[in-house]
């Protein structure tokens, strides 16, 4: 939500930008990156510095018995090229589940 983003980060601008400091972002990768989630990373970046990485951790559809699934190819495809465009070095795309368990 637009108020929890604000309170993200207000607290990471008050971070010393020369820490150690790796960020992850958990997103549902059946969810397409719409132009918010692209905002907000690029606030991040602003707010963390440009050295930061900044790592967006993408999840399949939840099933029943299993909340993080194996992300399908396509909905991969579209994160990895939308975050591309953004062109930003310390910016990196990861499957939290590697093979469908």
């Amino acid at each position: 939500d637009e108020k929890g983003d604000k309170r993200v980060l207000h607290e990471l601008s008050s971070m010393k930008e020369d820490s150690a400091t790796n960020l992850l972002i958990l997103q549902e990768g059946w969810q397409p990156p719409i132009r918010e989630n692209l905002l907000f990373i690029q606030d991040l970046r602003k707010v963390s510095g440009e050295t930061t990485m900044i790592w967006v951790g993408l999840i399949g559809r939840p099933k029943q018995d299993a909340v993080f699934t194996l992300v399908k190819e396509e909905e991969w495809d579209v994160w990895y090229q939308k975050l591309k465009a953004l062109g930003d070095p310390h910016l990196g795309l990861e499957r939290l589940v590697a093979n469908g368990e």
